[in-house]
């Protein structure tokens, strides 16, 4: 990041905030943190300007800047944001309700801006409602899991017993696997209804939580579109 351009706060000012003003007397010390906020209110309100800047802008404003550096930045302004909106005390789903007013607006006039039309804002019900679906899922997911497994034990309960059959006609010279076609049904009954039952209910677990809400995404894009 360029040290020469011009910033929201000036150097001087970001010196005196890192060392708390030590050096000012307390007159000083005041004029200082009035002028502060008079660069904190009007560099927020410029936001109003740069919300729908084009994302090619966004991308060079940060094109020398470490993943580090900006990551760090980002959080502190986050922290920020939230305690300005903590002490006026402004609901947050009040205000995501209204920047989504703002995207949409935005995303209709602004051009080279795609990001908006992407950027998903969720309030606070709506988070907590996508988690309790997401927990469901991975719970049903796990029960379907479950089942899967358990119908595969009939299948492997096929494959040992025709093992241990072939084990004893080798060892005793006995025809318990070779010359019993009821045995032999069995076997292949239970490796059937194994694999297929595990194909079958996998099958439907796919389908349920990952087919049909990716169908039913496109379906609703092309409905809105």
């Amino acid at each position: 990041m360029s040290r020469k351009s011009a910033s929201l706060l000036t150097k001087t000012q970001r010196r005196r905030l890192r060392n708390d003003f030590e050096e000012l007397n307390e007159n000083k010390k005041r004029r200082d943190q009035q002028r502060i906020r008079d660069r904190l209110q009007a560099g927020t309100f410029d936001f109003r300007l740069l919300a729908d800047l084009s994302d090619r802008q966004l991308e060079l404003a940060f094109d020398d800047a470490s993943d580090e550096e900006l990551r760090a930045a980002l959080s502190d302004a986050y922290l920020t944001v939230e305690r300005i909106r903590e002490l006026r005390e402004y609901d947050r789903d009040d205000l995501i309700e209204t920047a989504r007013v703002r995207r949409d607006e935005y995303a209709a006039d602004g051009d080279d801006a795609g990001s908006l039309a992407t950027l998903e804002l969720r309030t606070e019900a709506e988070v907590r409602d996508a988690t309790e679906t997401e927990t469901e899922a991975r719970l049903t997911g796990s029960r379907w899991t479950k089942y899967a497994n358990a119908v595969m034990a009939l299948g492997a309960a096929g494959f040992a017993l025709s093992a241990v059959l072939w084990s004893l006609d080798q060892l005793f010279g006995t025809s318990l696997w070779a010359g019993n076609n009821a045995l032999v049904v069995t076997v292949f009954v239970l490796i059937f209804l194994g694999l297929s039952g595990w194909t079958l209910i996998m099958g439907a677990n796919v389908l349920k939580h990952d087919v049909s809400p990716y169908v039913r995404r496109l379906l609703d894009e092309q409905l809105s579109s």
